[in-house]
């Protein structure tokens, strides 16, 4: 019983005591019960596949893949070690890629992740990459957080060969209006495996536009990338798919500079600068016949750019040297784009070469060459003084560079017709002049 004493009440005893144990029991065991069991319950293998379906039915709603979680290890207040991470199709149940352990925590407002022995399989990439774009980036009312992916070393694997990709880190910036993400990342440079590698970077940002949405990526190659990696990366999207057919030959070589890609719905071009190809087999450009030439060279490209119907225009220059180029070009050569032969005896198959440099600019119908070995455009020479020589600047039709490839290799003209920036008139009648060549195989080309 309760008695009131001014402004004081005082309980009676008994109440006292009943209030003290009821209060012991709510605030102190119930709470020491409650986490007796929920540590119990940690514990048992029912509680953490409970945990990892939790995490993998999350991802696969962010992202639209399938995850196969070992364990997930609550170790402190939004901080967690997931175990065992498999990244699979989710049709097929291929696999794309694992990692051993993911260290997540909650920082300064982001999540903060740590990869372990992330491998990712190349060739599964391009449909992981598609169904990514498609159902995260490309849903502005997706949810999605500040993130920062650090990755001491990746292994890319293809069926073929491997990528090791050493300190990667990758941020993610999402906006009403965009969404993008910047990743810098550094890679054994092959040619010169002793120097400090630097820093390479990719850019990829969504934009978000009832009118006109686009996707824009650009790298940034400051260490040589190799051109079979690249392949297989500007197949996803953003798409290349307007890069010429023989674009998978650049495989064995090595690539620098800037690449630019933007990627809509109904269109896609691609812009590169300050580009170089090293170790360029030209001999793989032989399309089942005998090669064009023969060597490695290094490709040059100042600037150019890949449009939705194929190349609109290039700059730059080709060095090489030794190799052999076939008698039969090195001729149409000469009558079909102006260029000067000084040494008439190409009675052979191929002629060998020490050295070949030249300048191109590229335009719609039009082609400028220029040799680059003297001052009186020299572009092709041997030990007994210049092959081929081109100081003219005035354009060539680039009807004239497909006969001339034509003449002795229709297949890899074909090839040509299908990127090189002409109009549609002057392929139907490339394209007409070749078969004829090819039923008339002394048939002038024209």
């Amino acid at each position: 019983m309760a008695t009131v004493t001014g402004r004081t009440i005082r309980l009676h005893e008994s109440t006292q005591r009943a209030i003290c144990r009821a209060s012991f029991v709510l605030l102190s065991l119930l709470p020491l019960a409650l986490c007796l069991v929920w540590t119990v319950a940690s514990y048992l293998p029912g509680y953490g596949q409970l945990q990892a379906d939790r995490w993998q039915q999350r991802l696969a709603g962010m992202y639209g893949l399938t995850f196969r979680i070992d364990a997930v290890e609550s170790l402190a207040p939004y901080r967690y070690r997931v175990t065992g991470v498999q990244l699979l199709h989710p049709e097929t149940q291929a696999a794309i890629g694992q990692a051993s352990s993911v260290d997540l925590h909650w920082e300064g407002g982001q999540w903060m992740a740590s990869l372990t022995d992330m491998q990712v399989q190349l060739d599964q990439c391009l449909e992981a990459c598609r169904i990514v774009h498609q159902w995260y980036m490309c849903r502005p009312g997706a949810q999605r957080y500040r993130a920062t992916v650090t990755c001491k070393q990746l292994i890319i694997e293809s069926a073929q060969q491997s990528q090791r990709i050493d300190d990667a880190v990758v941020q993610t910036f999402p906006e009403t209006d965009k969404w993008g993400f910047k990743a810098t990342f550094h890679h054994r440079d092959a040619t010169e495996p002793k120097l400090p590698t630097k820093a390479s970077q990719l850019l990829m940002v969504r934009r978000h536009d009832t009118n006109q949405s686009a996707t824009e990526l650009q790298l940034r190659a400051e260490t040589p990338l190799p051109c079979w990696l690249l392949w297989e990366f500007f197949q996803g999207p953003p798409s290349a798919d307007s890069l010429p057919v023989g674009w998978p030959t650049l495989q064995p070589a090595w690539l620098t500079g800037v690449l630019d890609v933007r990627y809509q719905s109904n269109s896609s071009s691609l812009y590169l600068s300050d580009v170089k190809i090293s170790q360029l087999d030209l001999s793989r450009w032989a399309f089942n016949q005998s090669a064009v030439m023969s060597g490695r060279a290094d490709l040059h490209i100042a600037q150019a750019k890949f449009g939705s119907l194929g190349l609109d225009w290039a700059e730059g220059r080709l060095e090489m040297g030794p190799g052999r180029i076939d008698a039969s070009f090195l001729q149409s050569l000469g009558r079909y784009a102006q260029i000067q032969l000084p040494q008439s005896d190409l009675a052979v198959d191929s002629v060998s070469f020490d050295r070949l440099a030249a300048a191109f600019r590229i335009q719609p119908q039009q082609i400028q060459l220029l040799g680059q070995l003297s001052p009186s455009g020299c572009i092709l020479q041997d030990a007994r003084g210049p092959l081929a020589a081109r100081l003219d600047p005035a354009p060539i039709p680039l009807t004239n560079l497909v006969y001339a490839i034509g003449a002795g290799h229709p297949a890899l003209a074909r090839q040509a017709l299908v990127w090189l920036p002409l109009e549609e008139r002057q392929r139907q009648q490339a394209s007409a002049a070749l078969r004829i060549s090819r039923n008339q195989p002394h048939h002038e080309l024209n």
